[in-house]
Parts: C-alpha cells; sequence; structure tokens
C-alpha cells in the first residue's frame, strides 16, 4: 500500500503500513497506531509520538533523535541499532512486556545518550550494549531489564526501580544514585567508590564485583551474594546482611554492622 493512501496526522493508523525508510521528520503522529509497522531505517527526527501504540513495531537503525515518545505504548518494539539520542521516551509503557510474540520491547545497540525515561514502565527491556551516557532514568520501573554491555556514565538513575536486571559488563559512574536493587546481577563489574548507600538489594548478586571502598551503608542486603568481590574497606554500617554469602570475597578493612555474626 502506497504511504499516501493512509493519513499522516494525530490519531492516524498506520497499523502494518511499511514505512522503511520515509521521512517522517517534525510530522505530529500524537496518538497514532503504528502496530506492527516497518519503520527499519526511517527518518523521524523530531517527530511528536505521544501515546502512539508501537505494538511490535520495527525499527531497527531509524534515527528518531528529539522525537517525542511520551506515554507511548511498546509493547515488543524493536529500536535495535536506532538512534534516539535526545528522545523523550516518559512514562513509556507496556500493556504486556512480552508482546503478543513473546518478545520484549529491544533497544539493543541503540544510541539513547541524553534521553528520557523518567517514569517509564518497561519490564524485561533490553538495554544491551547500549550507548546511554547522560540518559535520564529516574524514576523509572525496568524489572528484568538487561543492561549487558551499556555504557551508563553519566546517567541519572534516581530512585530507579530495576529488581532482576542483569549489568554484566555494563560501563558505571561511581556517582551514580540507586534505587531499587532486589535480585539485580553486578557481576564483575567495577563499582570502587560506589555509594548504594540506603534501599533494598535482597538476593542481589556482586559475584566478582569490585566495591573496595563504597558505602553500602543503610541497605537490605538479605541473601545478597559477594562471592569473591574485592569489598576492601568496604562500609556496612547500619545494613542488613541476613544470608548473605561472602565466600572468597576480600574483607580486609570492611567494616560491618555491630550486630552482623558471620
Amino acid at each position: 500500500m502506497n504511504l499516501f493512501d493512509h493519513d499522516l496526522r494525530p490519531g492516524g493508523d498506520l497499523s502494518g503500513v511499511d514505512l522503511s525508510g520515509r521521512d517522517l521528520s517534525d510530522l505530529d503522529l500524537e496518538r497514532a497506531r503504528l502496530v506492527e509497522a516497518n519503520l527499519q531505517q526511517g527518518i523521524l527526527r523530531r517527530t511528536r509520538l505521544h501515546y502512539a501504540d508501537f505494538t511490535n513495531a520495527k525499527l531497527g537503525h531509524a534515527i528518531l533523535d528529539n522525537a517525542v515518545l511520551k506515554s507511548s505504548r511498546l509493547d515488543g518494539a524493536d529500536f535495535t541499532g536506532a538512534s534516539l539520542i535526545g528522545a523523550r521516551m516518559d512514562s513509556a509503557s507496556q500493556f504486556d512486556p512480552l508482546g503478543a510474540t513473546g518478545d520484549s520491547t529491544n533497544f539493543s545497540g541503540a544510541n539513547l545518550s541524553k534521553s528520557f525515561f523518567n517514569y517509564a514502565r518497561l519490564s524485561s527491556v533490553r538495554f544491551d550494549g547500549c550507548d546511554l551516557r547522560g540518559a535520564t532514568l529516574s524514576n523509572g520501573h525496568f524489572d528484568g531489564a538487561s543492561f549487558v554491555d551499556a555504557d551508563l556514565r553519566g546517567a541519572f538513575l534516581g530512585s530507579i526501580f530495576i529488581p532482576h536486571a542483569d549489568l554484566r559488563g555494563a560501563k558505571i559512574d561511581t556517582r551514580m544514585t540507586w534505587g531499587n536493587l532486589d535480585w539485580a546481577n553486578l557481576s564483575g563489574l567495577n563499582l570502587a567508590g560506589i555509594s548504594l548507600r540506603g534501599g533494598i538489594a535482597r538476593h542481589a548478586v556482586f559475584f566478582r564485583t569490585n566495591l573496595e571502598s563504597a558505602n553500602l551503608t543503610k541497605k537490605n542486603f538479605s541473601f545478597a551474594n559477594f562471592a569473591f568481590a574485592n569489598l576492601r574497606n568496604a562500609d556496612f554500617s547500619d545494613s542488613i546482611l541476613t544470608g548473605a554469602n561472602f565466600h572468597g570475597a576480600n574483607l580486609e578493612g570492611v567494616v560491618f554492622p555491630e550486630d552482623w555474626e558471620s
């Protein structure tokens, strides 16, 4: 079907339409229905897509720099390798985290530098290998998200909720703030000097993680796994360590809670 047979306007229905390679920059497509649309290698710079429905849409290697996708629906949407520099995805969400095809929302390899995900709710989302430098994910809910090999330097993660997340190989600044880390996997990361003060990290995995001189105070680390971690001079004052595993960890100079017994 030809593009011009379709209404490129707010609320337009473009479901299943092949828009690959098309230049849709600066258009107002608020509330557009883009279910299973093909937008691969499309150009959508500054396009207004508030409340748009991208369920199972294909946006691989598309350019959405400074586009606005606030409150959009992203079930099963594939943004692999796309450029979303400065894009606004605040309050983006999913009705079904795995979508109709069983695929999660996928940003693998995308450039998301300086993008915004404030208050987004994207369970099982894939950020593997993403450039998230300077991105804002504050107050976002990313249960089960994968950040493997992602670059999070300079990102803002205040009050982020990432239980069950996988951050293996990610690049992380020690000045970043963290929220809920229940079941999160931070194995093998260099987090020397980081502050994880306050909040919860029950069952979190820090296998072979470098936490030298880290501020780990006032946090619930119940059943966390610190096996073979470098905890030299780390401070656990006032933290809960019930059932925590320190097998093979470097505990030189560690400050433990006063009531803790190994």
